[in-house]
């Protein structure tokens, strides 16, 4: 298991109450936990949710006091985790072995 995919399960463990990572992996196929994944591309939850949602709120609160004429401030601005998107695409690398199609 890749360095992302172990972290990727920890959060995940995180967030459905498991404290043995591990433990949780072995209740659920391959294909349950790639689903997950790409779940969590589609609508990130954890950290990498709050830190979308502070963003837009701190986005929100610095234009209303701008000044005039002065270019609206992008959430993406805001964000705490640069690398992680927030539409999550930017957590796995396309290269990943179980993103591949086989052929």
């Amino acid at each position: 298991m890749t360095d992302r995919r172990r972290r990727f399960a920890l959060r995940l463990a995180l967030e459905l109450g498991y404290a043995n990572v591990d433990g949780m992996l072995r209740e659920m196929t391959a294909e349950q936990f790639d689903e997950w994944i790409a779940y969590f591309q589609i609508e990130p939850f954890g950290i990498t949710a709050h830190d979308a949602e502070w963003a837009h709120w701190k986005a929100i609160y610095t234009n209303a006091h701008l000044r005039k004429g002065k270019r609206a401030i992008k959430p993406e601005k805001f964000l705490m985790f640069k690398e992680q998107r927030l539409d999550a695409s930017g957590y796995f690398e396309e290269d990943e072995p179980w993103q591949k199609s086989e052929t």
